[in-house]
């Protein structure tokens, strides 16, 4: 997992990763991947030894970032936090000339861990 969690820390800018407090306790968390699908598309998909060195070539064009994980505990849903983190993304992406743009995905889901 170490490795893993190493090799991502090379693309992921320690910006777009970032928790929301509430009264001094953890309230949501955002973690935000800049867009390297164009590369891989560039790459027909393969990253081999040439396409890692095409990788690292081509890194600069990477212009857009891809919102992929965004949590809330339960018991701070209701106050608008969503809005208070796109607020936030939205000025760290317009600082970061280098971006020039945001990809949201939304996939809606939820869990209860209450019995019936």
């Amino acid at each position: 997992m170490r490795d893993i969690q190493k090799k991502v820390m090379e693309f992921v800018d320690p910006d777009m990763v970032f928790f929301i407090y509430y009264e001094d306790e953890p309230a949501a968390f955002c973690v935000i991947f800049p867009d390297i699908n164009p590369l891989l598309k560039r790459l027909n998909g393969r990253i081999g030894l040439l396409g890692f060195l095409k990788l690292l070539m081509y890194r600069r064009e990477i212009n857009g970032l891809r919102l992929l994980m965004f949590g809330i505990k339960e018991k701070f849903q209701q106050l608008g936090l969503p809005m208070l983190a796109f607020h936030h993304i939205y000025k760290l992406v317009r600082k970061k000339e280098k971006y020039h743009y945001l990809e949201v995905g939304w996939t809606w889901r939820t869990t209860s861990r209450s019995t019936p």
